[in-house]
């Protein structure tokens, strides 16, 4: 299972964000909660009832982490795969999460209800 995190500054340069599921075509599955202090960052997916808590490498272009869904947690690591700028401002970074070897551990991330 491949998913992509998309976080970025909304208007205020507050974090925001959303997950895409790809291998089951599901997109812009809304962050409700994102942050990121001293060398970690944390974000929740309500809909989902999912978190995610990470630590940033020194050069922050990788997180390592726990994704927990449920009663089960699996350990997901976060590879930045691009940079939008313009003008030199950062305007969105991406990071992929790795397959996932297990997928029916977690249930179905897009849809929300577990798999067999």
């Amino acid at each position: 299972m491949r998913v992509l995190v998309h976080v970025w500054q909304d208007k205020d340069g507050r974090l925001t964000g959303t997950v895409d599921s790809v291998d089951e075509d599901a997109s812009g599955i809304a962050i409700s909660a994102i942050r990121r202090e001293k060398g970690t960052v944390h974000f929740e997916i309500a809909s989902l009832g999912g978190v995610y808590d990470g630590k940033l490498d020194g050069d922050e272009s990788t997180i390592t982490g726990t994704w927990k869904q449920r009663d089960a947690s699996l350990q997901l690591v976060l590879h930045r795969v691009r940079k939008q700028e313009s003008g030199g401002r950062v305007l969105r970074q991406e990071a992929a999460l790795l397959p996932v070897q297990s997928p029916g551990e977690l249930g179905c991330l897009g849809c929300g209800a577990e798999t067999a």
